[in-house]
């Protein structure tokens, strides 16, 4: 859904964006309790990360279940907690899609499918794997 777009200028404010002062702009990944478990997640330690990210402020403040609804998951897909992710660098322009926002999966007009509308976070897919520190495992109920 890019068509027409200077995708270059965009992934450009993209990255003024994610360098802004405001901290809670960086990019981060957040996943289920389950899968950080799969990837071996432990509180500092590093991970390799690809997928959809957000930004941090989207989730900061925010139990599982609210994130679940604002990134725009299954229902029950955070019930066990999550771990949040923060990148150690940003993407560089290629590394990157532009995906828009939750309310439409993968940045297209929800037809139905796995993944709901959200209530409104930016969305960009990573690439290519980047290396991120594990921030927080986030309880089910506790807010991050």
């Amino acid at each position: 859904m890019t068509g027409g777009l200077n995708v270059p200028r965009i992934k450009q404010n993209v990255l003024e964006y994610w360098q802004s002062a405001n901290t809670l702009n960086w990019p981060v990944k957040v996943v289920s309790a389950l899968r950080g478990q799969q990837m071996q997640a432990v509180i500092g330690g590093l991970v390799n990360v690809r997928g959809f990210i957000t930004s941090e402020k989207f989730v900061h403040g925010r139990t599982p279940d609210q994130m679940e609804s604002v990134l725009g998951m299954p229902q029950g897909e955070y019930s066990q907690g999550v771990y949040v992710f923060r990148l150690l660098c940003l993407p560089l322009a290629h590394q990157f899609d532009l995906k828009g926002y939750s309310q439409t999966p993968d940045g297209m007009p929800y037809t139905g499918g796995r993944y709901p509308p959200g209530l409104g976070a930016n969305q960009w897919e990573l690439t290519d794997d980047l290396q991120a520190t594990v921030v927080a495992f986030v309880p089910p109920g506790q807010q991050f």
